[in-house]
């Protein structure tokens, strides 16, 4: 289940990202629709707050806050360096790890 957080977190940072004009035009080379913004600002703070409640299923809520803070931070440093190293991978890699995720926290039991 924490696997399943932290990818969580990091498709909705992805999410957040897309949404922003700059970030948009490094990835996928042109500005993006309004619509499109708006899209990927909500599935991004709708994934955020889905790996909060995953955290807090894995924790408890007390530590899964906390632990949920820190899943964030490491997410947030992934979405930053795949930007800045490899920016065309990064819809895949925000669309296939929480899939991958899922499957780890339902193969774990």
């Amino acid at each position: 289940m924490v696997l399943f957080a932290l990818t969580l977190a990091f498709a909705g940072f992805t999410g957040l990202c897309l949404s922003m004009d700059r970030h948009h035009r490094q990835v996928w080379r042109r500005t993006p629709a309004r619509r499109a913004s708006v899209l990927y600002r909500a599935l991004g703070i709708a994934l955020i707050g889905g790996a909060l409640g995953a955290a807090a299923a894995a924790w408890g809520l007390s530590v899964g806050i906390v632990a949920w803070l820190g899943l964030l931070t490491v997410a947030a440093l992934a979405v930053a360096l795949l930007l800045a190293f490899a920016p065309r991978t990064l819809p895949a890699a925000g669309c296939a790890l929480p899939l991958l995720g899922a499957a780890a926290a339902i193969a774990a039991g």
